[in-house]
């Protein structure tokens, strides 16, 4: 099968729905393809899921109410996982759904499956049936995001080891959860399994939590959740991991020994273009294999763009306004908003943190 349109866009997370939907919009035919579910990780596996369980545990488990009401209501955590795990998903559902719906709503083509580059205005896509189907567009979007970091020294066919788009599906609550990484995601991960009440160690080769922020505010932070009961190793990384029992045995690089019977690998998020087969289009990536892109989206190819996580790991929201920009600078239209290049990442911990401008 084969269809032409004037855009074709590979990715349904933030940047490539934003992209299809505006130039849907503007009057273009747009095709949307997309291997997996629409939304990307802020509504499948982080984003809207994990906020919705941090809340949800932080509600239910009155955590750090009873300091203010001097009493405890919560119910107990061997109670409370089941439901907390079973609302995140249906919130999942449910923004899939309406993802889907706006989509149709502005006569976007969806379709389903693996893309790759043919030339610079071929898309083939490969269905899970192996039906192919080649999509010609004047102007192409690469917005295929990113992918949670899985080094081959994580054994991560263990049962009880995660990545950050596992830990959603862990089975059980654990009795003690080693998290590896104390970026933003970590420490959102140690607040919502200290809500749990599930003692927490957070291992950083940085040598303060999320190591983006002021360190002032980092120390402050690091302050809290040691009241807490989580311990918090900072400037050094884990050197090795594996099954021990009913446990495992990490070692760190400098030497210490941990026992924690669960684990989650939340250090960074990488980029895979592999399948995509950029070179036939003659596109170039950089040393760390993010697509190199112009101030407006354009790359090496004139007529393929990238927005989104592909040319580097960020916030949704700016992956939505990159998405827009690509869409302005594919049809030469005035794209009047200013993406600020600045290095931006809350972290939904307890407190929460996000810093705003240049730091000192």
């Amino acid at each position: 099968m084969s269809s032409h349109y004037d855009l074709v866009v590979v990715g349904a997370g933030p940047a490539g729905e934003s992209a299809a939907q505006m130039a849907a919009n503007l009057g273009y035919s747009v095709a949307l393809v997309e291997r997996d579910t629409v939304g990307g990780a802020v509504v499948t596996s982080g984003g809207a899921p994990t906020k919705t369980f941090r809340e949800a545990a932080l509600y239910l488990n009155g955590f750090e109410k009873e300091a203010i009401y001097g009493i405890s209501l919560a119910a107990p955590p061997e109670v409370l996982y089941r439901p907390l795990t079973t609302r995140a998903h249906e919130v999942s559902a449910a923004m899939q759904q309406a993802t889907l719906d706006r989509l149709q709503t502005f006569g976007v083509h969806l379709v389903s499956g693996s893309a790759r580059l043919e030339d610079g205005h071929t898309v083939l896509v490969r269905s899970t049936t192996g039906e192919e189907t080649r999509l010609h567009g004047e102007r192409i979007i690469l917005a295929t995001g990113s992918r949670p970091l899985r080094p081959a020294s994580v054994p991560f066919d263990d049962p009880w080891v995660f990545d950050t788009e596992e830990i959603m599906e862990i089975s059980g609550r654990p009795r003690h959860i080693l998290i590896v990484g104390g970026g933003p995601v970590g420490v959102e991960y140690a607040t919502i399994f200290q809500a749990l009440g599930v003692p927490v160690t957070i291992v950083d080769t940085a040598p303060q939590l999320v190591a983006m922020m002021d360190e002032e505010i980092s120390a402050r932070l690091e302050q809290v959740f040691r009241r807490r009961g989580t311990e918090v190793i900072t400037g050094t990384g884990m050197a090795s991991t594996q099954r021990d029992g009913d446990q495992l045995r990490t070692i760190l690089t400098d030497g210490r020994e941990l026992r924690p019977d669960a684990l989650l690998f939340a250090a960074g998020r990488s980029v895979d273009v592999t399948a995509l087969s950029l070179d036939t289009a003659g596109i170039e990536i950089d040393e760390r294999g993010r697509v190199v892109i112009g101030e407006r989206g354009q790359t090496s190819c004139p007529s393929v763009f990238a927005a989104g996580d592909v040319t580097g790991p960020a916030l949704a929201s700016i992956a939505t306004d990159q998405g827009r920009q690509a869409v302005c600078g594919a049809f030469d239209l005035d794209f009047s908003v200013h993406i600020d290049q600045l290095p931006v990442s809350p972290a939904y911990g307890l407190p929460e943190v996000a810093p705003a401008g240049m730091r000192e």
